[in-house]
């Protein structure tokens, strides 16, 4: 009997291992190599052929191998996945009891101080105290008697020491905000010395001396948290009237899930679900906060202007409302031909050819009788707009795909830029020095 007829019995051969059936079936023989078989039927004769496939097959063992590895691994982190989320919840919580009970602990010790002493030195710190827990409850509602600086000058007068202020105090909050800052921050090294003397009025104001001083705190997102999806959120915020800062890194493109169209996709670029160009305006999301009133907002650019762009967010800390700062912030997805590198140089070429306006609105300047909108963009140069263009690959590649659409789209773009530009320059020349009395 032939060897292909031994293999291929029911029992086949002792110290065989049969690893593969079909047309070519595989054996592993006694001595350990591998070998693969092949008849071939050439009118009732079988041509046999054979290869050693012993390295081809340990290769084969070795990934299996690794496969299994890698699925009880994979097992194993997908166990311990259902526990994190658990896990983070479990730590929060743990977080905020510990903090919780610090913040209990320093008002049952301040309550205390104050109910046993008799000479009512400790009224200050305690004032202060209240005042700061009515703030982070936003239920903070100011007396005449209980303004910022008085409160300040009592709690300075009951350490020994005295503020006086020379000449009018300044009639803008903004600037009253800056002088009261002024004067707690001159009070903190007073409050440490005092406390490590062993005044008791220093330690409690050691303790919440962070208070004194307006703290910075920003809400930062993207053009699709605030532009799109998130837009309802972001609205609400801003209309709460609350002293809140929010700062936008506008990409233009949703870029944290792969690039998709938003609404703040300018007309012709191309992205995820506008392949053949977006053929809708971008949103102006500045201009519609500005309709609100008390909204500060800004459109800025850093590679464009230092300047403006630290004047904006300093203006936006010190504005006692909701502030709203929206950045361009170019991206990977916009396939910027001299690379992300020179980002900070796209900022700058955005701006000069009229791509990206760079203006503030401060509704603190109405008070003065002072137009709140100011431009702070030169006048562009257009001719260099769709050279700008052309140096992002989203707009070069619609040009290279639908040349005769891309023409058409690429023009209304800058019509477009055109248009918001005009907008902007008929709201800086407004006069608000004069006041209109409906009859």
């Amino acid at each position: 009997m032939l060897p292909w007829q031994l293999l291929q019995q029911a029992g086949g051969i002792a110290g065989v291992e049969r690893l593969s059936s079909g047309e070519q079936p595989g054996f592993r023989l006694p001595d350990g190599t591998v070998w693969t078989f092949a008849c071939k039927n050439l009118g009732g004769i079988c041509q046999l052929s054979a290869a050693d496939t012993t390295q081809i097959q340990a290769v084969t063992d070795q990934l299996k191998a690794k496969n299994t590895e890698l699925e009880a691994l994979n097992l194993r982190l997908r166990k311990s996945g259902e526990h994190v989320d658990e896990l983070t919840r479990s730590r929060e919580r743990l977080e905020t009891k510990a903090r919780i009970h610090s913040e209990l602990g320093q008002a049952l010790l301040s309550t205390r101080r104050y109910l046993l002493d008799e000479t009512g030195t400790q009224a200050a710190p305690l004032e202060l105290w209240q005042r700061n827990i009515a703030i982070l409850r936003r239920e903070a509602v100011l007396k005449a008697e209980e303004q910022p600086l008085e409160m300040l000058k009592r709690i300075a007068v009951s350490m020994g020491i005295a503020i006086e202020i020379s000449g009018e105090f300044p009639k803008n909050e903004t600037v009253q905000n800056l002088v009261v800052q002024a004067a707690a921050e001159a009070l903190k090294p007073f409050i440490a010395e005092g406390a490590a003397a062993g005044c008791e009025a220093c330690k409690q104001l050691k303790e919440l001396d962070h208070y004194l001083v307006k703290r910075s705190q920003w809400i930062i997102g993207g053009d699709g948290a605030s532009y799109d999806i998130g837009y309802g959120g972001l609205d609400h915020v801003i209309a709460s009237g609350e002293d809140i800062n929010i700062i936008v890194l506008d990409t233009e493109v949703y870029s944290n899930t792969g690039g998709q169209a938003s609404k703040s996709t300018p007309l012709g670029a191309i992205a995820k679900f506008a392949a053949s160009g977006k053929r809708i305006r971008k949103k102006d999301l500045g201009l519609i906060a500005t309709t609100y009133g008390y909204v500060y907002v800004a459109q800025i650019a850093m590679g464009a202007s230092y300047d403006q762009c630290l004047k904006a967010i300093r203006e936006a800390e010190a504005y006692p409302g909701p502030s709203l700062v929206i950045a361009y912030a170019p991206c990977i997805n916009h396939g910027i031909k001299r690379g992300m590198g020179k980002a900070q140089a796209e900022q700058a070429a955005a701006v000069e050819c009229g791509y990206w306006h760079l203006w503030r609105y401060n509704p603190a300047l109405e008070e003065e009788g002072k137009n709140p909108f100011t431009l702070d963009s030169k006048e562009p140069q257009w001719e260099k707009f769709q050279e700008f263009l052309q140096g992002e690959v989203r707009y070069a590649a619609l040009a290279k795909q639908f040349p005769t659409e891309a023409h058409e789209l690429f023009a209304a773009a800058e019509g477009m830029a055109k248009k918001r530009y005009a907008s902007y320059q008929r709201m800086a020349k407004l006069d608000w020095s004069k006041e209109e009395v409906a009859e």
